[in-house]
């Protein structure tokens, strides 16, 4: 067995002389080596509850994550079922109904029916509110509307897309949607309308779509689709050029 040094001896003969410790007998050092078995037992059974407790409430945990389900995401937006993707940078636009209010008419010569000349300012508003999207109404005042007055929607770029002309309209006035920059698309068919001005729609630009026969025209004039994204007109044969 080593030696301790010499220092080490006097540090501990330096110690007990500071505490005035007597040296244990052998009983009191049994007596303390039983208490300090009994605590580390009593302190591992706890140990070991905790552990349990531990486990069932991880168990219990598992099994709440289990029975309610994550939620979705998703915006129940318009009516769409929760969880359904949605587009917020392109809204749903249903419409509005133009009525009286929204165009500027008059009479036409025996007063049976009306001309359109344009969009009063609440009229404008609208069609703004409606993305540009218009269902012409059949009738103003009371009375069919039947004429697009030359140059009547001049310039209204905020025309995006025309759905339907009133059911009585016979003519498109001479540059009536000249330069409407944001017209895309016309109706599918030309209804009733028998006369189609000069220059009607030239220099709507971006215009791409309209129908694809000429229907019940019967006088289309000249450029009436000049400067407009439409490379190839329905054929004008038995139709009048003026």
């Amino acid at each position: 067995m080593a030696v301790l040094p010499a220092e080490t001896h006097h540090y501990s003969s330096t110690l007990k002389k500071r505490t005035g410790h007597a040296p244990l007998n052998p009983q009191t050092v049994q007596a303390i080596a039983a208490a300090v078995v009994a605590i580390i037992a009593a302190l591992g059974g706890l140990i070991s509850q905790g552990g349990a407790a531990t486990q069932n409430l991880s168990s219990n945990m598992g099994s709440s994550n289990q029975a309610v389900a994550p939620s979705n995401t998703g915006t129940n937006v318009g009516g769409t079922t929760p969880g359904t993707a949605t587009n917020p940078s392109r809204p749903t636009i249903t419409p509005q109904a133009f009525n009286d209010f929204d165009f500027k008419a008059i009479p036409n010569l025996d007063d049976t029916g009306a001309i359109l000349i344009g969009f009063t300012e609440d009229g404008r508003k609208k069609l703004k509110k409606n993305g540009g999207l218009i269902s012409f109404p059949d009738t103003i005042n009371g009375k069919p509307i039947v004429e697009i007055q030359r140059g009547a929607f001049y310039d209204e770029d905020s025309l995006v897309t025309i759905y339907a002309w009133p059911a009585a309209l016979e003519r498109i006035g001479h540059r009536a949607f000249y330069d409407c920059d944001g017209l895309l698309r016309l109706p599918a068919s030309w209804q009733n309308v028998t006369y189609i001005g000069k220059d009607a729609f030239e220099s709507a630009s971006r215009l791409e779509s309209i129908p694809a026969t000429w229907g019940n025209v019967t006088k289309l004039g000249r450029d009436a689709f000049h400067w407009t994204n439409i490379d190839e007109l329905p054929s004008t044969r038995g139709i009048e050029i003026i």
